[in-house]
């Protein structure tokens, strides 16, 4: 079973521009934090849950790729496996 997002469905040379990097960061860490939050309490309420570092990129992790040129990053790794 594959995933799909909205980027997905976009031509595949779709130019994506970023014109507030620092405002993206803030929310990323935002959500960050919300994901470990909503994990903890799943796991308090005796849900099956994941931790948020399984299914994504830690903020530092993505700054990281990008800085590195990255322009496909493979999400999920860690539960999809590698792709062929």
């Amino acid at each position: 079973m594959e995933t799909m997002t909205a980027l997905d469905f976009l031509p595949a040379d779709t130019l994506i521009v970023v014109d507030d990097p620092e405002a993206g960061r803030d929310r990323l860490l935002r959500y960050t934090e919300e994901a470990y939050e909503n994990f903890d309490l799943a796991r308090e309420a005796g849900r099956l849950a994941l931790p948020p570092d399984a299914l994504a990129l830690a903020p530092d992790d993505l700054e990281a790729a990008i800085a590195e040129g990255a322009t496909w990053l493979r999400i999920g790794t860690a539960i999809f496996g590698e792709r062929n």
